[in-house]
């Protein structure tokens, strides 16, 4: 190769002595046409010695290409950066050297081209700091996603992470779930009466009544206890048949009832400070109602006999008083 080479930089170099003699050949002398052959010739020897160095028409290291400096010559480099290139002349990515800007914004990447994820998994990261994406497992059947605390998993929903605010609907709920009947036996259950009666009787002072147990009562959804008292009296001194009248057994009827402090009081039937009904079931049905705040513990029957009349805290009560004790509130079924 150098040869041949060598052979064409001799015919160049006589084509320009040539040209040289032929524009002047009166200023020259052989000796000076000689010198600018050899002139030419080393000059071309010089370029062929460079670029056989670089390794064009000679040796090349392995997986090596030539790449012109910044002087403008061949030089032998390897492959570096972002890709890798063989001595088969293979190009190959470099491992970790791409990063986001690299791909193409619409490039459309399908997901079988991506990492495939664990079976039953979401995808995301579980604690509440930055980190990979990796797997979420749902491990069971029925859990649900969802963050608790400051973690993100499957499991199941507890009253706790329902929001307050939520407003489910009760048709939205089955099962054991509470329908209106239950409301409302509830609510009636929670309302002012008595749970647990405190057993009026006669008291030992017989004009007066007592209770002989605890009552437990509920008053505007409170529950209270009044332990049993001696010595209870009427709210007022009320009569049957004040005038003694031939009318025959007339009849009374109290109500007792009770409020959030434990005060015990009494209510005439009808409202009336002096009754004469004709038999117990009027007097029954005379029973005024309860006053607001107040339960009722139960009512006191008076029969009086003919021609006699009766005044409350005066007359005793004995034969003659009967006690009935409020039906005390039963609890709603179970569900």
């Amino acid at each position: 190769m150098k040869k041949i080479n060598l052979g064409l930089a001799i015919v160049a170099a006589v084509m320009v002595a040539g040209a040289v003699y032929a524009s002047s050949v009166s200023s020259y002398v052989v000796p000076q046409l000689v010198d600018e052959i050899n002139t030419v010739i080393t000059s071309v020897e010089g370029r062929i010695t460079a670029v056989e160095a670089a390794g064009v028409g000679g040796a090349l290291d392995s997986a090596k290409i030539i790449v012109g400096n910044s002087g403008g010559t061949g030089e032998a480099q390897t492959v570096t950066g972002d890709i890798s290139l063989s001595n088969a002349g293979v190009v190959a990515i470099t491992a970790d050297s791409i990063v986001n800007a690299d791909i193409k914004s619409n490039a459309a990447i399908v997901y079988s081209k991506l990492a495939q994820g664990s079976a039953l998994s979401v995808l995301g990261v579980t604690g509440n700091a930055e980190a990979a994406n990796a797997s979420i497992a749902a491990g069971t059947d029925h859990h649900v996603l969802r963050r608790s605390g400051t973690a993100v998993g499957f499991g199941l929903l507890v009253d706790a992470n329902v929001d307050a605010a939520a407003a489910i609907a009760k048709t939205k709920i089955s099962g054991n779930a509470l329908v209106d009947a239950d409301f409302n036996s509830l609510r009636a259950y929670l309302a002012d009466g008595l749970l647990i009666h405190g057993t009026l009787t006669i008291s030992a002072t017989t004009e007066k009544f007592k209770t002989t147990t605890t009552a437990v009562y509920t008053i505007a959804g409170v529950t209270y206890t009044k332990a049993a008292t001696d010595d209870l009296v009427f709210s007022a001194a009320n009569t049957i048949n004040t005038a003694a009248a031939a009318i025959g057994v007339a009849y009374g009827i109290w109500l007792v009832q009770i409020d959030a402090a434990g005060t015990v009081s009494t209510k005439p039937g009808g409202g009336l400070a002096d009754q004469v009904y004709a038999s117990s079931a009027l007097a029954i049905a005379a029973l005024p109602a309860v006053d607001a705040g107040n339960a009722s513990l139960g009512y006191i029957l008076v029969a009086s006999p003919d021609q006699t009349a009766f005044t409350a805290n005066t007359t005793v009560l004995t034969t003659i008083g009967s006690f009935s004790n409020t039906q005390i509130k039963a609890l709603p079924a179970a569900k």
